[in-house]
């Protein structure tokens, strides 16, 4: 059986015995198909790649926030470097023109990842906006995984884990989303549209899923949104 580009007879095997055909899992004594054993099977085949502590730990801590599953596996695809910018695509071939693969908001640089969503200066504006709107002074960093970290230590205390990074998410995914209705819709962005999008998101997300008990109000929100997480 081949499964990607492994072809090996260990996979499922056909037995027969007395006139019928069973079917058993290769990699196990018992024949039962077990995740730990394929694990083990790609990973002695170096099919399985090895992931940067630091990433894994901000993996983590991604799932702990409750916001909806389509942004969490969103933030899982950023934080794993796989979303497809242009870059990206230009390394499977599918993008073989170099004019495609410029930033589609600044038109300056490569349309890599950590460029798009951090320090295109577009991107930057909204997040120096984003921070202000916060009460805090604005972070940058070139990976992913280090921005995500730096913002969730603006909340240290555990028992703000469901909504640490609920505006990190709401941004990134805002902004990648503009990204693509440029892309396939031909939009133009505003940067004061989406940031008012970015609050109206998050806010929906915290009192909807996060805080539904919570006394503050969404003007409560606008003006200070970690003291609204705080007095949760």
């Amino acid at each position: 059986m081949k499964i990607g580009s492994i072809e090996n007879d260990a996979w499922f095997r056909t037995n027969v015995s007395n006139g019928a055909d069973s079917r058993r899992w290769g990699l196990t004594q018992s024949g039962i198909f077990s995740v730990n054993s394929t694990y083990e099977f790609l990973h002695s085949r170096e099919v399985v790649v090895a992931i940067d502590e630091n990433v894994v730990k901000a993996l983590q801590q991604l799932w702990l926030n409750d916001v909806p599953s389509k942004v969490s596996i969103f933030g899982w695809r950023l934080l794993l470097s796989r979303l497809p910018t242009r870059m990206a695509l230009a390394r499977k071939s599918i993008l073989v023109n170099p004019h495609e693969q410029c930033c589609i908001f600044c038109f300056e640089e490569q349309e890599e990842l950590s460029h798009v969503l951090f320090n295109c200066s577009f991107s930057q504006k909204l997040w120096k906006r984003i921070f202000k709107w916060m009460n805090v002074d604005f972070i940058s960093f070139d990976d992913e995984w280090k921005h995500f970290s730096s913002f969730g230590a603006l909340l240290k205390n555990k028992k703000y884990e469901k909504a640490r990074h609920v505006i990190w998410l709401a941004t990134t995914w805002c902004i990648w989303r503009a990204r693509n209705n440029v892309v396939f819709r031909g939009e133009t962005i505003n940067w004061k549209v989406l940031e008012d999008k970015i609050i109206y998101i998050s806010w929906f997300w915290f009192i909807g899923k996060i805080a539904s008990k919570s006394s503050c109000v969404f003007s409560d929100w606008c003006k200070d949104p970690l003291k609204c997480i705080i007095s949760m």
